[in-house]
């Protein structure tokens, strides 16, 4: 508030005031701060996208589209409009008009991993679970290709001496840090770059999803796709915000009758998220399906300490 009062004209301070209430969930006054932003400036994308999203969780589906495609108008090239429109879609059950917005805004940026979840979700609605499988796995690998990718470009702009340390014997002293493989597990693991090393690359390509429609892709980089299979690439995604991913790849294994990955997917959604009554579930009824009553029990009974009201 502060931000609005000291500049009481740029949309930027309405917006930064509008995102906060919409994380604090007071979505009226949300609305009221985006919709001030959007008039400041009706140029500004991502005001037109906040003041979508106040709509779309209020379920005021109408408002929420118009403010969507007042964004697409605004920002014509992003893939971003296009992915909010198909959410909203997808929130109201829409699947058709769904999955025409999600193709398009993936195919529009085949590297955002987002794309690829909410087409997984699409697919999971439509029973299509091989195709969800494909579409969730994607998502966690491009994820990963990212961080990775990350790191790679920190270690290249930092030049071919690679990481350095300061000498216990002086301040500003620079100390060689001895070459090491980067463990993705474990990023404070430090190396130096190897001059025969090229940086990775990326490569638009084609790819058809198990019911066989055609794709476009982005893979950055060579190794990651090449080396991780997909329980490794689960393994290695570290960050909570993709706790939803996995859990619904567990659910898509699961009815699929693939219990043990669906198991590593559950066990890893609490891992990520150890307050998930519903990850406990799920993985004490992949276990029941699997045979093992005795592990299904103890899930069952983590689920029922953590919501012990829900029946």
């Amino acid at each position: 508030h502060r931000l609005v009062d000291a500049d009481p004209k740029n949309s930027l301070a309405w917006f930064a005031v509008g995102s906060y209430y919409y994380l604090c969930r007071r979505y009226d006054l949300a609305q009221r701060h985006f919709s001030r932003s959007t008039r400041l400036d009706p140029s500004s994308a991502e005001c037109w996208i906040g003041f979508g999203c106040s709509f779309a969780v209020c379920d005021e589906s109408d408002q929420a589209l118009a403010s969507f495609r007042a964004a697409q108008n605004k920002y014509a090239g992003s893939h971003v409009p296009l992915l909010y429109m198909g959410m909203e879609y997808l929130r109201t059950n829409h699947l058709s008009l769904a999955g025409h917005f999600l193709t398009s805004a993936q195919k529009t940026d085949a590297s955002d991993p987002l794309c690829c979840n909410e087409l997984g979700v699409w697919s999971y609605r439509r029973g299509d679970m091989e195709d969800a499988t494909f579409w969730f796995l994607k998502a966690l690998r491009l994820h990963v290709e990212a961080e990775s990718s990350a790191l790679t470009s920190t270690d290249e702009a930092l030049g071919m001496e690679g990481y350095i340390l300061l000498s216990s014997e002086g301040r500003g002293k620079k100390q060689q840090v001895a070459q090491e493989s980067l463990d993705p597990v474990s990023p404070h693991v430090k190396r130096r770059s190897d001059s025969n090393v090229q940086p990775p690359s990326t490569v638009l390509c084609a790819v058809k999803t198990p019911s066989g429609r055609s794709i476009s892709a982005s893979i950055v980089g060579t190794t990651i796709d090449n080396t991780l299979a997909d329980t490794e690439c689960i393994e290695r995604c570290n960050d909570k915000f993709w706790e939803p991913t996995i859990f619904n790849l567990g659910q898509s294994y699961r009815k699929m009758r693939c219990y043990s990955e669906a198991i590593v997917c559950f066990e890893k959604s609490v891992s990520l998220n150890p307050g998930s009554y519903s990850a406990y579930a799920a993985m004490g009824f992949a276990k029941h399906l699997s045979g093992d009553v005795d592990g299904a029990i103890d899930s069952y009974h983590e689920a029922l300490s953590r919501k012990p009201e829900d029946p």
